[in-house]
């Protein structure tokens, strides 16, 4: 996504919001008006799961260009020159299949002179030497629709010399001025780029959110590999829920030990679930959500969402999206708010938390101050030694008193148990409704199964517990279970 947000401080929460409905990957962001590295904003950014470069202007107010980007995707800040004539930020990712991907972001504010396209033409030949691909996105203040200013399509002509492809001609601003721009090149034209402009929602600023998609699969950072069985059809198949009784059924009837009852049970529950549910394994990225989404407002943001795929065939529908995204911003506010109350209601009488939850909203990160130590391991290894040395006969010379220990001798009154009270069905209930169905990868069934056939299964399970207690009896992986 493309934005100028002029000021991201009063909209940061709309933005970010905005961002998790379209799924995007990468924004850029022009005209920030941060004026620190790290502030209440970024922080609220890292809340929502993503993360922020940015350039900032420290010594006068507005300008400023940021890239925010899914925590999950590795971008690496890109080292650029800085320019007098426009404001610059780049980074560098890749793709799956190993294409070298630059997204700078660049926002040219003021009168348009020839020093611009003397500075682009120098930052486009530095940054096409290090890439396969580059996207530069960015207010650069330039309709090139007006073909009757000299200065402006000598720009064009500057971009497209550097093999620089343009996809945006519509207007992006609520002048009807196409002054945001989105130019791509790809050394083997491998970079599909199409644009959206959204010029029914502007997110509070004067410019429209222009969105890109890139029919590229981008290399995550974060990511694991999760093992599930598809368990919702199963549950109710009436062919697998006999099957399951007839098991349970049968080792209430076998004379076995514990161990071997364990055994069977394990086993047959395993082919069954490997027959009617066998297990599917996908790579999924790890995302995170801002800490306060719950279930009120997520059902807010699909209404939301309904009501956007559909606001173009009515004033109505127009009216009831505004009002949506209205009561989505507000509901945010105030669950935020809840949770951060919250935090400091538990914090109270602990300085320690309280701090630590001051320096995460503004995005304060402890530094760590290493002491200087010589290249010699010898030296450093007798540093650490002495050290030690003084520190523990510093603490020895401070104890004036000598703590006298005396021997008690203690006779054993213990009782010793020989047999447990069989336990019964409606004790086992009782267990079960007080403390609920927790299941980890080590039990016999998934906790869904144990709960929609619990009638069925109990018998079996108080079986299984008086042969535990009968025998003395216990297997070794129930106590691994995680």
């Amino acid at each position: 996504m493309l934005y100028n947000s002029r000021s991201i401080d009063n909209k940061v929460n709309d933005v970010m919001i905005t961002l998790g409905d379209k799924a995007v990957d990468i924004a850029a962001i022009c005209e920030t008006w941060l004026v620190s590295e790290s502030n209440p904003t970024t922080a609220i950014i890292k809340q929502y799961g993503y993360s922020i470069l940015h350039e900032h202007r420290a010594d006068r107010r507005g300008g400023g260009v940021a890239l925010i980007y899914k925590s999950g995707i590795k971008l690496t800040p890109l080292s650029i020159p800085k320019f007098n004539t426009f404001e610059s930020i780049a980074a560098t990712m890749k793709s799956k299949s190993g294409t070298k991907i630059v997204f700078v972001v660049v926002y040219r504010p003021g009168n348009m002179c020839s020093t611009f396209n003397q500075e682009i033409d120098k930052l486009l030949s530095d940054l096409l030497l290090r890439c396969d691909c580059l996207v530069l996105a960015g207010d650069i203040n330039i309709d090139f629709n007006k073909t009757s200013v000299s200065l402006y399509q000598q720009a064009l002509q500057t971009f497209e010399s550097c093999g620089m492809v343009r996809h945006i001609f519509d207007p992006t601003h609520i002048s009807g001025s196409s002054i945001d721009h989105v130019l791509t090149f790809s050394m083997h034209g491998q970079l599909k780029c199409t644009t959206t402009i959204d010029d029914n929602n502007t997110l509070g600023s004067d410019h429209y959110p222009v969105y890109c998609n890139f029919e590229l699969s981008f290399e995550k950072k974060y990511f694991k590999e999760i093992v599930f069985r598809k368990l919702k059809d199963v549950k109710d198949d009436p062919d697998f829920i006999d099957n399951l009784n007839r098991i349970f059924t049968q080792c209430l009837q076998d004379e076995l030990s514990f161990q071997d009852a364990v055994s069977k049970l394990s086993l047959s529950t395993t082919k069954l679930l490997d027959e009617y549910a066998p297990l599917t394994s996908k790579t999924v990225s790890i995302v995170n959500e801002a800490p306060w989404f719950d279930s009120e407002y997520r059902k807010l943001r699909k209404e939301r969402r309904k009501a956007e795929r559909v606001k173009s065939r009515s004033i109505d529908n127009q009216i009831r999206y505004k009002d949506l995204c209205r009561e989505c911003t507000e509901l945010a506010i105030k669950k935020k708010k809840e949770y951060f109350s919250n935090l400091l209601h538990r914090a109270q009488g602990n300085p320690k938390t309280l701090y630590q939850l001051v320096n995460k909203e503004l995005d304060r990160e402890k530094t760590k101050d290493f002491p200087d130590f010589t290249d010699d391991l010898s030296e450093l290894a007798n540093t650490f030694n002495q050290f030690f040395e003084d520190k523990i006969t510093k603490i020895r010379s401070g104890m004036t008193s000598r703590r006298k220990y005396h021997d008690f001798k203690q006779e054993s009154q213990s009782q010793y148990l020989y047999e447990f009270e069989p336990t019964s069905l409606v004790e086992i209930e009782e267990i079960i409704a007080d403390s609920g169905i927790k299941c980890s990868p080590a039990d016999l069934l998934p906790g869904v199964l144990y709960s929609e056939n619990l009638e069925g299964i109990l018998p079996t399970l108080v079986h299984m517990v008086n042969l535990s207690l009968v025998n003395g009896d216990w297997m070794y992986g129930w106590s691994q279970a995680s």
